[in-house]
């Protein structure tokens, strides 16, 4: 039985509502992104919902001491450790990633969405500063076809080094889909890997979008030739899908 677990992937790919859905599990404790430095600025938070727990500003005390909470009260400890910038300050910066990555003990799952719908909520939550809780779906972006091109590139190659490494490594992660987070049938899976009974899973993350492309973007025409001037893949599997 795994008793930890990583949430991989990339933001805006439903990963908030993941780690919702799981923490509301009884034998799970699932937290957010534990090494951001924004994490120790809401230790008051934390500490409440955390009795014996002293968040510091020191990412991996705060590891050890959630780890150990959870194990004290017989759960499962889960956290989000997605893809970061190169402006972000985060666990790489104490080479403890590729620990995490290979430890065979700590159950990986990756999260995907197509990068086209991810790149559009992406900045639409730069735009607005609005993201997990708060509805956005009538805001719309400019599509910038070469930013959307580097977007894509940086975060394949994420998901490339992240399968590689843990092939290395002997590792079998669970592969989620956005669809399948917002419709809740991965925790089934999630829950069954990790070897603990079903549950009454709830969530207060709600989607926020229009499921529609043409609904998020202002120029969606020049959205729509580039796309199909370069035969892009994620557009193709948005176009083809049922909607």
């Amino acid at each position: 039985m795994f008793q930890e677990f990583l949430i991989l992937g990339v933001g805006r790919t439903g990963s908030t509502c993941l780690v919702e859905m799981l923490d509301s599990h009884q034998e799970i404790m699932c937290l957010p992104e534990i090494f951001e430095e924004n994490f120790a600025k809401n230790k008051d938070n934390w500490e409440k919902k955390y009795h014996d727990v002293k968040i510091s500003e020191n990412p991996i005390s705060n590891y050890y001491c959630l780890r150990d909470h959870a194990k004290n009260n017989n759960k499962v400890f889960g956290f989000k450790f997605l893809y970061q910038n190169e402006n972000s300050t985060n666990i790489s910066d104490y080479n403890y990633k590729e620990l995490l990555y290979k430890n065979p003990k700590i159950r990986k799952i990756i999260v995907y969405r197509n990068l086209l719908e991810t790149y559009i909520s992406d900045k639409t939550g730069e735009l607005t500063k609005k993201w997990a809780y708060e509805n956005t779906s009538d805001v719309k972006i400019e599509f910038d076809y070469n930013g959307y091109v580097n977007y894509c590139t940086k975060r394949l190659q994420y998901y490339y080094n992240l399968n590689l490494i843990l092939s290395n490594s002997g590792q079998i992660p669970i592969n989620i889909s956005y669809s399948n987070i917002i419709n809740t049938s991965s925790i089934k899976s999630i829950v069954k890997s990790l070897k603990l009974e079903p549950h009454i899973i709830k969530t207060n993350t709600k989607k926020q979008n229009s499921y529609f492309i043409h609904d998020r973007v202002s120029n969606y025409d020049h959205l729509v030739e580039m796309c199909t001037k370069k035969e892009d893949d994620f557009f193709q599997e948005y176009m083809s899908r049922e909607l």
